[in-house]
C-alpha cells in the first residue's frame, strides 16, 4: 500500500531531472562497469583520497572518529592521520549469500544505466530485481568522503527508506540525496529490498597515499 499511488501513476507523470530522458525507457548501458571490471588496479589508482586513521588491528575509520567503525577498539589520539584511497564504507546487501562493497557510487534497477541516473566517474551498475515494480534505473547510492547518500532516480513505483527497525518508511523525494546511515533497508517499489550492513573485520584497509 505505501506504494500504491505511485505504481497507479502513469509514466509521463514521473518527476525527471531537468532535460534527463525517462530511465524506464533507456537502455541499459553498463560501459564504465565493464571498464572498471577489466581494469581493476587502474580503476582503484582513480579512487578519490580521504583523511583516515588506522586502530591497532590496521582498520581506517574517518580521522576525526573517537572508535572504529569496523572493530570498534578505541583509537589511539596521538596516532596521525594519513591520506587513503576511498574505502568501502559499508555493505549493500542484496540477498542472503550476496553483497557489494560500497566504495563508489552504485546504481540499482532491473537494467541500471549509468547515463540516466547522473552517475559519476567509476559507478557501479547493479542489477537487482526482475520484479515489475522496480525501474531500469531506479536509484542511485552514493558515497562523498566517509558517508552515504541514496537519491531515487525518477523511479516509476518510487523508493522508502526505513533508518531503524519499528520506523514507518519514508517515500524519497526523486532526485533529491537523502542521507544514507548503515543498518538502513530500502525499499524499491513493493516487496523488492536492499540493505546496508556494516562492515567486518575481515576487509582488507587500503592503500595509503605514501604506500
Amino acid at each position: 500500500e505505501l506504494f500504491k499511488d505511485r505504481l497507479d501513476q502513469p509514466d509521463d507523470e514521473i518527476t525527471l531531472a531537468p532535460g534527463d530522458p525517462d530511465p524506464d525507457r533507456l537502455p541499459a548501458g553498463h560501459d564504465r562497469l565493464e571498464h572498471g571490471d577489466e581494469n581493476e588496479e587502474a580503476d582503484a589508482d582513480r579512487a578519490p583520497f580521504v583523511a583516515a586513521i588506522r586502530c591497532g588491528r590496521g582498520h581506517v575509520s574517518p580521522s576525526h572518529a573517537a572508535v572504529c567503525r569496523v572493530c570498534g577498539d578505541l583509537l589511539d589520539e596521538t596516532v596521525a592521520a594519513e591520506s587513503i584511497r576511498q574505502p568501502p564504507l559499508a555493505l549493500l546487501e542484496l540477498g542472503a549469500d550476496r553483497t557489494v562493497p560500497i566504495d563508489r557510487s552504485l546504481v540499482l534497477g532491473r537494467q541500471p544505466d549509468l547515463d540516466a541516473a547522473q552517475a559519476p566517474d567509476r559507478a557501479r551498475a547493479v542489477v537487482i530485481s526482475d520484479d515489475a515494480s522496480v525501474s531500469r534505473t531506479h536509484m542511485r547510492i552514493d558515497v562523498e568522503d566517509w558517508s552515504l547518500t541514496v537519491t531515487d532516480c525518477g523511479s516509476r513505483s518510487g523508493t522508502a527508506i526505513v533508518t531503524r527497525p519499528g520506523e514507518e518508511p519514508r517515500v524519497l523525494e526523486p532526485w533529491m540525496p537523502h542521507e544514507l546511515p548503515v543498518g538502513a533497508r530500502l525499499f524499491l517499489g513493493g516487496p523488492a529490498s536492499v540493505a546496508i550492513r556494516p562492515l567486518n573485520s575481515s576487509l582488507t584497509a587500503p592503500r595509503s597515499r605514501h604506500g
